[in-house]
């Protein structure tokens, strides 16, 4: 599944667990390359109707 980075996406209900262990393992690396650096999801509502 590719996400954009810049702008917001939706994420199918029953892949959402599997992209934040993704996050998780991207963060282990990316925190080792530049110290503090992080990504992460933020929830910014529910699409409704679908």
């Amino acid at each position: 599944m590719m996400l954009p980075l810049e702008d917001s996406a939706l994420i199918p209900k029953e892949a959402v667990e599997i992209v934040e262990k993704v996050i998780r393992d991207m963060n282990i690396v990316l925190e080792q390359m530049v110290p503090r650096l992080r990504i992460g999801l933020k929830e910014l509502g529910i699409q409704r109707g679908r």
